[in-house]
């Protein structure tokens, strides 16, 4: 079973973000479970109208993954909005200049390729 620790490592290796820098790598992917759990909070929010309490563990990681996907590949303003809105209260005011492109980019990336084995880890992880 994958958990959110490995997520977060996917993530930031498609970020220039290195142990080298302000925070270490220990911090980073801390920062990024952080990031990914109010991510995955707010969608289930806004998901909490759909009647999903009577599928399949197989057909609820099917609805989550297609969801995490579409938000992923639409990319609206709002989506924006709202994942830069948890990446500041995430980072420091520096760390989030300085990263607020690369991580918005790769954690879109990533939400955009789960495997059902990441979708059932972040399933996981809420029950």
């Amino acid at each position: 079973m994958v958990n959110i620790e490995n997520i977060a490592e996917k993530v930031i290796s498609k970020t220039e973000i290195s142990a080298e820098q302000k925070f270490g790598s220990v911090l980073a992917i801390i920062m990024i479970v952080g990031i990914i759990i109010n991510v995955i909070r707010v969608v289930q929010e806004c998901e909490k109208v759909k009647d999903i309490e009577g599928f399949s563990e197989e057909q609820s990681c099917t609805f989550w993954q297609n969801r995490f996907k579409f938000l992923a590949n639409k990319k609206t303003w709002f989506t924006r909005m709202r994942l830069r809105q948890i990446m500041r209260k995430h980072l420091g005011k520096d760390d989030y200049i300085k990263y607020k492109t690369q991580l918005h980019d790769a954690i879109l990336d990533v939400g955009s390729s789960l495997s059902d084995e990441e979708t059932y880890g972040l399933m996981e992880a809420f029950k």
